[in-house]
């Protein structure tokens, strides 16, 4: 996710909020085989210099909710689907700084783009900046 700053502090407690929420349960992540490729996506993103802001637990193949802010747009995390409890984010001050996260292969899951906003003329124009979006 790349959350605009205007709204950043507000976005950040919803999300905490909603995430401590839910059941916290571990969830599965398919198999210990993609949990410990997730892992080390988590491992590679938190070493590039993103920081935890809840959880990052893994017990075999269960995987708790984690969420992390200020991860490169290049990091894997934010480039591909998961399949897991994960909430990458970063911000940008300005709508022209963000960054369309580089496509890894055409074989690869890819990840939809998605606007949100209270205006739907800004929604539009962002919008046109990145290959696949889906509406909200």
């Amino acid at each position: 996710m790349i959350v605009h700053q205007a709204v950043v502090d507000k976005f950040v407690q919803l999300l905490l909020s909603k995430t401590r929420g839910i059941n916290n349960d571990m969830d599965t992540v398919i198999d210990i085989r993609s949990a410990s490729a997730f892992e080390a996506k988590v491992k590679d993103t938190h070493q590039r210099g993103a920081k935890f802001l809840f959880d990052n637990l893994r017990d075999g193949a269960l995987y708790s909710p984690t969420v992390l802010d200020h991860v490169p747009t290049d990091c894997q995390l934010m480039a591909e689907e998961t399949f897991g409890s994960m909430s990458p984010m970063r911000f940008a001050s300005r709508i022209q700084r963000l960054t369309v996260c580089p496509r890894r292969s055409a074989s690869m899951a890819s990840i939809t783009s998605r606007v949100s906003s209270a205006s739907c003329r800004s929604a539009v124009s962002t919008s046109a900046k990145f290959p696949l979006i889906a509406w909200s």
